[in-house]
């Protein structure tokens, strides 16, 4: 049990799956928990009222290429806000799970997955952050906002691939390429930030997962994102 009541944002569109999800959050860790159907409702919210935690649906429509909930976590950080998200969803895709994690959510938590124990864990989490991370914060835009919001995921990502070196006795480089695949697992991408010709890192990558024994560097890095999940 968190040492006092935290206040936490809840926006998803289904209305009978969103106080299912509230009720849950009430009763496994007492949050004060405001809801939202929509968009337009939520950011009245955060902007209203001082929040601890933002709990956010990824789809906010039946459109399957919806991704709403992550344009608005962009909006968010953009006008300044800190306030540790949360993604809900029932979408695992590597594009999705990485896209969150670069609007600067802290977790990504399936839908069904979302127990009690799971609540309790990443609330007792989230309240160790409410000095650091304070609501009402106000940042610069495109600085120190989208930096200390991103820090938890890098040095989540930088423990799972030091251990994954290890096991795999990766190079250096490849440990980089791995690095950076969690963020962009675009080949050309890779080789500009790494300085390298695309040719170098097109080898790197056939190095890696001879090691690793996946099929395709997409593979290899969802793997990595799924153990990283997994282990929180």
């Amino acid at each position: 049990m968190v040492e006092a009541e935290l206040r936490a944002l809840l926006m998803d569109d289904e209305g009978s799956v969103r106080r299912s999800v509230a009720r849950n959050l009430r009763a496994a860790a007492a949050l004060d928990v405001k809801e939202a159907g929509s968009s337009r409702d939520a950011i009245r919210i955060v902007v209203a009222e001082p929040l601890d935690i933002l709990f956010l649906d990824v789809r906010l429509s039946s459109r399957t290429d919806d991704r709403e909930g992550i344009s608005f976590l962009f909006t968010v950080r953009d006008m300044g806000y800190t306030t540790p998200a949360v993604m809900l969803t029932c979408l695992d895709d590597f594009t999705t799970v990485r896209a969150a994690f670069g609007a600067g959510a802290y977790a990504y938590v399936l839908k069904y997955e979302l127990t009690f124990e799971v609540i309790r864990t990443l609330t007792a989490q989230l309240s160790g952050l409410r000095g650091s991370l304070a609501a009402t914060t106000s940042l610069t835009v495109g600085c120190t906002c989208c930096s200390r919001l991103r820090l938890p995921f890098t040095e989540r990502l930088a423990r799972r691939v030091k251990m994954w070196a290890e096991k795999y006795r990766l190079t250096a480089a490849e440990a980089d390429i791995l690095s950076k695949g969690a963020l962009d697992d675009n080949r050309d991408t890779i080789a500009l930030a790494r300085g390298s010709s695309p040719l170098t890192v097109k080898t790197q990558f056939a190095s890696l997962l001879r090691k690793t024994g996946d099929d395709s560097f997409h593979a290899t890095v969802l793997r990595l994102l799924r153990e990283m999940l997994d282990a929180e």
